[in-house]
């Protein structure tokens, strides 16, 4: 579980990167909790949470590593051209901490930033 400013929020911005919503809970209409999955993996977000770096990575594995890295990049560009166009683009955006990459350890991996700062690494077995 990870606790975010705006749990909404990060549910649609999870929701827009390839997560599946699993559940989302409000009361008086402010989301106070919510669940996402990766495949088989799931992720909690509740509130009272920051935004800004934090000290916790969160490791999914997928066999699509590639495919998502490229959708992911292509949104970075969509993003910056929303951006030069003067339109509102936080929901696209990815802030990539690392570039895809094969590690000496034989996996391939990359490191994004969600919009409150957790580090996402998404990591697959090399070809």
């Amino acid at each position: 579980m990870i606790c975010v400013p705006d749990v909404a929020r990060a549910l649609d911005w999870y929701v827009s990167i390839g997560f599946k919503e699993l559940n989302r809970f409000d009361d008086d209409g402010l989301v106070n909790f919510g669940m996402v999955a990766f495949g088989k993996a799931e992720l909690m977000l509740n509130v009272h949470g920051k935004s800004g770096p934090h000290d916790v990575s969160l490791w999914f594995y997928t066999d699509q590593v590639d495919a998502l890295y490229e959708v992911l990049k292509s949104r970075r560009i969509q993003a910056a051209q929303a951006e030069l166009a003067g339109m509102a683009s936080d929901q696209l955006g990815v802030e990539f901490e690392q570039d895809i990459e094969d590690m000496f350890y034989g996996a391939r991996q990359f490191c994004t930033r969600d919009l409150n700062g957790y580090q996402l690494y998404f990591i697959g077995d090399r070809d």
